[in-house]
């Protein structure tokens, strides 16, 4: 049984969670007014938008991209 403090702060770190992945995805994605990044480039580019660098580098090792970092 999930208590009142726990939930939210659970819901706040899948929140961020997914958030951290849609950027990733929107970054390696071509859109219609630039090419889509390398993985590399999206790692870096993320990383210098002050994304959470843990939440990075679980994204990299549960998606296998570990020639990015």
């Amino acid at each position: 049984m999930t208590t009142c403090i726990q939930q939210p702060y659970t819901q706040v770190r899948s929140n961020r969670v997914i958030a951290v992945a849609d950027v990733f995805d929107a970054l390696r994605s071509e859109r219609a007014y630039r090419l889509a990044l390398s993985p590399q480039e999206a790692y870096r580019l993320a990383y210098a938008q002050a994304l959470p660098p843990w939440m990075l580098d679980a994204l990299v090792r549960e998606v296998g991209l570990l020639h990015v970092v």
